[in-house]
């Protein structure tokens, strides 16, 4: 309990992505759906630029840690993410689908990043790395009745799968060599 404090923006972005698949359900005005993604993206950047020079921490046996890197990385991520969703505010691409469910998937892509840039362990950052190119393929093929959405969708599944085959015998190379996955012992 003692480090939940520093993980404030990404408690912010599961309890977005929580409550954006409940107003999906609730909501008819479904373009309220792209404001809130806005503001939470928005308080979850806020927050980690507030975590800058404060106190750090790690979490899971420090396979993540909150450090002065993973700030600055969230903060930029943070701001892409921000304009990504700004930018998809009244898309025609997203009339006649459920933007709820884009806005979730987007911000889990978020968090996903947030866990990769705080990473201090080969596993945990393969772990956040396939939580982003999960969501990523969703995000590809999104617009279902699109054929090149489900073409683009297929080729990044391949391609992701075959690269991370690569990067999975490549940690374990490394594994083999230094007998850690930690990112201070392999360095």
């Amino acid at each position: 309990m003692d480090s939940l404090p520093h993980w404030i923006p990404e408690l912010i972005l599961v309890g977005g992505i929580v409550g954006l698949l409940m107003l999906e359900l609730i909501v008819r005005r479904k373009e309220l759906l792209g404001e809130l993604a806005l503001i939470v993206v928005a308080a979850a950047t806020l927050a980690a630029a507030m975590q800058s020079g404060g106190p750090y921490g790690s979490l899971f046996n420090r396979m993540i840690t909150l450090d002065s890197f993973a700030v600055f990385f969230k903060i930029v991520l943070g701001l892409a993410a921000f304009g990504a969703v700004w930018m998809s505010l009244g898309s025609r691409e997203l009339e006649g689908q459920h933007p709820g469910e884009f806005y979730v998937v987007l911000l889990s892509c978020t968090l996903g990043m947030f866990s990769m840039a705080a990473a201090t362990n080969l596993l945990m950052a393969y772990l956040a790395l396939e939580f982003v190119s999960q969501t990523s393929y969703v995000l590809a093929g999104f617009l279902k009745g699109s054929r090149r959405s489900s073409e683009a969708a297929l080729k990044y599944l391949i391609y992701g799968g075959v690269s991370s085959g690569v990067m999975v015998y490549g940690m374990s190379l490394l594994y083999g060599l230094t007998g850690s996955l930690d990112y201070s012992v392999i360095g």
